[in-house]
Protein backbone atom coordinates (compact mmCIF):
# COMPACT_ATOMS: atom_id res chain seq x y z
CA UNK A 1 0.00 0.00 0.00
CA UNK A 2 1.48 3.25 -1.07
CA UNK A 3 2.13 5.49 2.17
CA UNK A 4 1.26 8.48 2.03
CA UNK A 5 1.72 11.59 4.36
CA UNK A 6 -0.61 14.65 5.44
CA UNK A 7 1.64 18.10 4.36
CA UNK A 8 1.49 20.19 7.66
CA UNK A 9 3.77 20.06 10.88
CA UNK A 10 6.37 17.66 11.65
CA UNK A 11 5.28 14.21 12.61
CA UNK A 12 6.84 14.63 15.95
CA UNK A 13 4.73 17.53 17.30
CA UNK A 14 1.79 14.78 16.83
CA UNK A 15 1.04 12.45 19.62
CA UNK A 16 0.87 8.57 18.10
CA UNK A 17 -2.64 8.38 18.92
CA UNK A 18 -3.30 11.29 16.10
CA UNK A 19 -0.74 10.04 14.02
CA UNK A 20 -2.48 6.35 13.96
CA UNK A 21 -5.45 8.01 13.47
CA UNK A 22 -4.43 10.34 10.53
CA UNK A 23 -2.93 7.02 8.95
CA UNK A 24 -6.51 5.63 9.00
CA UNK A 25 -7.97 8.56 7.04
CA UNK A 26 -5.74 8.69 4.60
CA UNK A 27 -5.33 4.86 4.03
CA UNK A 28 -1.66 4.91 4.78
CA UNK A 29 -0.03 2.04 6.36
CA UNK A 30 2.49 4.19 7.91
CA UNK A 31 3.86 7.63 8.30
CA UNK A 32 7.10 8.64 7.28
CA UNK A 33 7.23 12.09 6.46
CA UNK A 34 10.51 13.90 8.18
CA UNK A 35 10.91 17.73 8.80
CA UNK A 36 7.89 20.49 8.62
CA UNK A 37 6.08 20.34 4.99
CA UNK A 38 7.27 22.78 2.29
CA UNK A 39 3.25 24.37 1.35
CA UNK A 40 4.76 24.98 -2.24
CA UNK A 41 8.13 23.42 -4.22
CA UNK A 42 10.74 25.81 -4.19
CA UNK A 43 10.54 26.87 -7.94
CA UNK A 44 6.76 28.30 -7.08
CA UNK A 45 8.36 30.72 -4.72
CA UNK A 46 9.98 32.54 -8.01
CA UNK A 47 8.14 35.48 -9.42
CA UNK A 48 9.85 37.48 -11.74
CA UNK A 49 7.45 40.82 -11.53
CA UNK A 50 10.26 42.87 -9.08
CA UNK A 51 6.75 44.24 -7.14
CA UNK A 52 6.86 42.69 -3.75
CA UNK A 53 3.10 43.28 -3.24
CA UNK A 54 2.14 41.26 -6.07
CA UNK A 55 4.51 38.51 -5.37
CA UNK A 56 2.73 38.70 -2.09
CA UNK A 57 -0.56 38.35 -3.73
CA UNK A 58 0.54 35.71 -6.06
CA UNK A 59 2.40 33.48 -3.12
CA UNK A 60 -0.86 33.82 -1.08
CA UNK A 61 -3.27 32.76 -3.73
CA UNK A 62 -0.94 29.59 -4.20
CA UNK A 63 -1.35 28.72 -0.66
CA UNK A 64 -4.66 29.01 -0.53
CA UNK A 65 -5.09 26.78 -3.66
CA UNK A 66 -3.31 24.26 -1.89
CA UNK A 67 -4.59 24.29 1.47
CA UNK A 68 -8.16 23.96 -0.20
CA UNK A 69 -6.31 20.85 -1.65
CA UNK A 70 -5.17 19.38 1.39
CA UNK A 71 -8.63 20.11 3.55
CA UNK A 72 -9.97 18.22 0.56
CA UNK A 73 -7.98 15.42 1.26
CA UNK A 74 -8.84 14.48 4.34
CA UNK A 75 -12.39 13.46 3.85
CA UNK A 76 -15.77 13.53 5.48
CA UNK A 77 -14.12 12.57 9.10
CA UNK A 78 -10.97 13.58 10.52
CA UNK A 79 -9.22 14.79 13.74
CA UNK A 80 -10.23 18.38 14.92
CA UNK A 81 -6.34 18.83 15.43
CA UNK A 82 -5.39 17.52 11.86
CA UNK A 83 -7.36 20.42 10.71
CA UNK A 84 -6.31 23.05 12.62
CA UNK A 85 -2.90 22.00 12.09
CA UNK A 86 -3.20 23.16 8.21
CA UNK A 87 -5.11 26.09 8.86
CA UNK A 88 -1.82 27.28 10.92
CA UNK A 89 0.33 25.92 8.04
CA UNK A 90 -1.08 28.37 5.57
CA UNK A 91 -1.58 31.30 8.23
CA UNK A 92 2.41 30.73 8.39
CA UNK A 93 3.18 30.82 5.47
CA UNK A 94 1.33 33.90 4.74
CA UNK A 95 2.82 36.01 7.71
CA UNK A 96 6.68 34.50 6.99
CA UNK A 97 5.85 36.07 3.27
CA UNK A 98 4.67 39.32 4.19
CA UNK A 99 7.81 39.81 6.03
CA UNK A 100 10.17 37.92 3.97
CA UNK A 101 8.83 40.79 1.33
CA UNK A 102 9.57 43.67 3.44
CA UNK A 103 5.32 44.39 3.73
CA UNK A 104 4.34 46.37 6.83
CA UNK A 105 0.63 44.12 6.66
CA UNK A 106 -0.68 41.65 8.88
CA UNK A 107 1.54 42.42 11.53
CA UNK A 108 -1.64 42.52 14.15
CA UNK A 109 -1.58 38.65 13.64
CA UNK A 110 0.57 36.43 14.91
CA UNK A 111 0.75 32.92 14.61
CA UNK A 112 -1.56 30.77 16.85
CA UNK A 113 -0.83 28.08 18.85
CA UNK A 114 -1.74 24.44 18.27
CA UNK A 115 -2.89 24.82 21.89
CA UNK A 116 -5.18 27.45 20.88
CA UNK A 117 -9.16 26.01 20.92
CA UNK A 118 -10.49 28.36 18.22
CA UNK A 119 -7.97 28.64 15.62
CA UNK A 120 -11.03 28.45 12.81
CA UNK A 121 -12.22 31.73 13.68
CA UNK A 122 -8.75 33.15 13.72
CA UNK A 123 -8.31 31.96 10.65
CA UNK A 124 -11.73 33.20 9.32
CA UNK A 125 -10.56 36.59 10.64
CA UNK A 126 -7.77 36.42 9.04
CA UNK A 127 -8.26 35.63 5.59
CA UNK A 128 -10.74 38.72 5.34
CA UNK A 129 -7.87 41.09 6.38
CA UNK A 130 -5.74 39.37 4.01
CA UNK A 131 -8.52 39.62 0.99
CA UNK A 132 -8.48 43.24 2.28
CA UNK A 133 -4.38 43.76 1.22
CA UNK A 134 -4.92 41.65 -1.70
CA UNK A 135 -8.11 43.88 -3.05
CA UNK A 136 -6.15 47.00 -2.18
CA UNK A 137 -3.31 45.48 -4.23
CA UNK A 138 -4.48 44.25 -7.08
CA UNK A 139 -6.69 48.17 -7.53
CA UNK A 140 -3.44 49.87 -7.04
CA UNK A 141 -1.54 47.58 -9.52
CA UNK A 142 -4.01 47.73 -12.64
CA UNK A 143 -4.39 51.43 -11.97
CA UNK A 144 -0.54 52.45 -11.36
CA UNK A 145 1.03 49.59 -13.18
CA UNK A 146 1.59 51.37 -16.91
CA UNK A 147 2.44 54.59 -15.26
CA UNK A 148 5.77 53.04 -14.24
CA UNK A 149 6.80 50.15 -17.10
CA UNK A 150 7.62 50.24 -20.71
CA UNK A 151 6.86 48.63 -23.92
CA UNK A 152 10.43 47.87 -25.68
CA UNK A 153 10.20 46.89 -29.15
CA UNK A 154 12.83 44.03 -30.20
CA UNK A 155 15.22 46.62 -31.90
CA UNK A 156 14.69 48.99 -28.51
CA UNK A 157 15.78 46.51 -26.37
CA UNK A 158 18.79 45.25 -28.66
CA UNK A 159 20.52 49.25 -28.17
CA UNK A 160 19.74 49.06 -24.27
CA UNK A 161 21.60 46.11 -24.11
CA UNK A 162 24.29 47.78 -26.42
CA UNK A 163 24.29 51.02 -24.31
CA UNK A 164 24.45 48.54 -21.22
CA UNK A 165 27.69 46.78 -22.56
CA UNK A 166 29.36 50.11 -22.94
CA UNK A 167 28.90 50.69 -18.88
CA UNK A 168 30.05 46.87 -18.11
CA UNK A 169 33.25 47.84 -20.38
CA UNK A 170 33.81 50.97 -18.37
CA UNK A 171 33.09 49.13 -14.89
CA UNK A 172 35.17 46.57 -16.08
CA UNK A 173 38.28 49.07 -16.83
CA UNK A 174 37.74 51.17 -13.54
CA UNK A 175 39.78 51.04 -10.24
CA UNK A 176 36.58 50.16 -8.67
CA UNK A 177 37.37 47.15 -5.74
CA UNK A 178 36.04 43.83 -6.77
CA UNK A 179 33.10 43.91 -4.13
CA UNK A 180 31.62 47.30 -5.67
CA UNK A 181 31.84 46.04 -9.06
CA UNK A 182 30.06 42.76 -9.02
CA UNK A 183 27.26 44.55 -6.92
CA UNK A 184 27.27 47.30 -10.04
CA UNK A 185 27.01 43.85 -11.88
CA UNK A 186 24.32 42.34 -10.42
CA UNK A 187 22.20 45.66 -10.60
CA UNK A 188 22.75 45.31 -14.25
CA UNK A 189 21.69 41.59 -14.74
CA UNK A 190 18.55 42.62 -12.84
CA UNK A 191 18.08 45.26 -15.24
CA UNK A 192 18.40 43.20 -18.31
CA UNK A 193 16.11 40.56 -16.89
CA UNK A 194 13.56 43.35 -16.85
CA UNK A 195 14.53 44.29 -20.57
CA UNK A 196 13.55 41.02 -21.97
CA UNK A 197 10.27 40.94 -20.33
CA UNK A 198 6.59 42.09 -22.54
CA UNK A 199 6.65 45.00 -19.65
CA UNK A 200 10.27 46.95 -18.53
CA UNK A 201 9.70 48.04 -14.94
CA UNK A 202 11.28 51.67 -14.62
CA UNK A 203 12.16 50.68 -11.22
CA UNK A 204 15.26 48.44 -11.87
CA UNK A 205 16.90 50.93 -14.42
CA UNK A 206 16.09 53.19 -11.13
CA UNK A 207 17.83 50.78 -8.72
CA UNK A 208 20.89 50.62 -11.53
CA UNK A 209 20.84 54.27 -11.58
CA UNK A 210 21.12 55.02 -7.81
CA UNK A 211 23.31 52.23 -7.29
CA UNK A 212 26.43 53.36 -10.07
CA UNK A 213 25.70 57.32 -8.27
CA UNK A 214 26.48 55.76 -4.56
CA UNK A 215 29.07 53.50 -5.62
CA UNK A 216 31.97 55.63 -7.68
CA UNK A 217 33.39 57.01 -4.51
CA UNK A 218 36.95 57.50 -5.39
CA UNK A 219 36.57 56.24 -9.34
CA UNK A 220 34.00 58.89 -10.19
CA UNK A 221 36.05 60.57 -13.01
CA UNK A 222 36.76 56.91 -14.60
CA UNK A 223 33.45 56.19 -14.39
CA UNK A 224 32.12 59.66 -16.29
CA UNK A 225 31.92 57.91 -19.49
CA UNK A 226 29.49 55.48 -17.95
CA UNK A 227 26.70 58.41 -17.49
CA UNK A 228 26.64 58.95 -21.51
CA UNK A 229 25.18 56.20 -22.04
CA UNK A 230 22.72 55.72 -18.58
CA UNK A 231 21.47 58.66 -20.15
CA UNK A 232 20.87 57.41 -23.95
CA UNK A 233 18.53 54.86 -22.01
CA UNK A 234 16.57 57.50 -19.48
CA UNK A 235 16.32 59.21 -23.02
CA UNK A 236 14.64 56.56 -24.52
CA UNK A 237 12.59 55.46 -21.41
CA UNK A 238 11.76 59.11 -21.51
CA UNK A 239 10.35 59.12 -24.92
CA UNK A 240 8.17 55.90 -24.52
CA UNK A 241 6.55 57.20 -21.44
CA UNK A 242 5.49 60.25 -23.32
CA UNK A 243 4.40 58.02 -26.22
CA UNK A 244 2.40 55.84 -23.66
CA UNK A 245 0.73 58.96 -22.05
CA UNK A 246 0.11 60.19 -25.08
CA UNK A 247 -1.63 57.12 -26.63
CA UNK A 248 -3.97 57.05 -23.57
CA UNK A 249 -7.17 58.37 -24.52
CA UNK A 250 -8.16 61.56 -22.68
CA UNK A 251 -11.26 61.65 -20.30
CA UNK A 252 -14.31 62.98 -21.91
CA UNK A 253 -15.85 65.57 -20.77
CA UNK A 254 -18.34 65.88 -18.53
CA UNK A 255 -21.41 67.35 -19.77
CA UNK A 256 -23.40 69.53 -16.56
CA UNK A 257 -26.79 67.72 -15.22
CA UNK A 258 -29.34 69.53 -15.55
CA UNK A 259 -30.86 69.84 -12.05
CA UNK A 260 -34.89 69.02 -12.14
CA UNK A 261 -37.11 71.96 -13.20
CA UNK A 262 -39.39 73.17 -10.93
CA UNK A 263 -42.77 72.62 -11.61
CA UNK A 264 -45.23 75.63 -11.50
CA UNK A 265 -48.92 75.47 -11.24
CA UNK A 266 -50.33 77.04 -14.49
CA UNK A 267 -52.42 80.23 -14.55
CA UNK A 268 -56.42 80.09 -13.76
CA UNK A 269 -57.95 80.23 -17.64
CA UNK A 270 -60.30 83.09 -16.88
CA UNK A 271 -62.25 82.14 -19.79
CA UNK A 272 -63.15 78.52 -18.85
CA UNK A 273 -63.70 79.90 -15.06
CA UNK A 274 -65.05 83.70 -15.37
CA UNK A 275 -64.65 85.59 -12.35
CA UNK A 276 -67.27 84.54 -9.29
CA UNK A 277 -69.93 87.47 -8.79
CA UNK A 278 -68.39 87.08 -4.97
CA UNK A 279 -64.83 88.42 -6.38
CA UNK A 280 -65.46 91.99 -6.17
CA UNK A 281 -66.12 91.60 -2.50
CA UNK A 282 -62.49 91.02 -1.69
CA UNK A 283 -61.70 93.90 -1.96
CA UNK A 284 -64.24 95.26 0.69
CA UNK A 285 -62.97 92.94 3.26
CA UNK A 286 -60.12 94.61 5.86
CA UNK A 287 -59.00 91.40 6.17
Amino acid sequence: MKTTCLPHVPCGHWGKEVLCEVSTIISSSSCSCVGSFAMLDEAEYADDSGDPELAFVRLERKYRTQLKHNIAGLGDQFPTGVYNSLLIEYINHVLASADALGLAILEEYKVPSHRDRDVESFYQDFITAVDHYAVKIKIAQAHGHRAYTVVLSAPEKEKVRHYVEQIKAVIDESNLPTAKKEALYDKINEFLKAIDRDRTTLQTFSELVVSTATTVGDAIEELEPAWKWTRLIAAMFGVKIEEQTGALPRPRRREAIEGPKQRRLPPPDTQKHPPSRFSDLDDDIPF
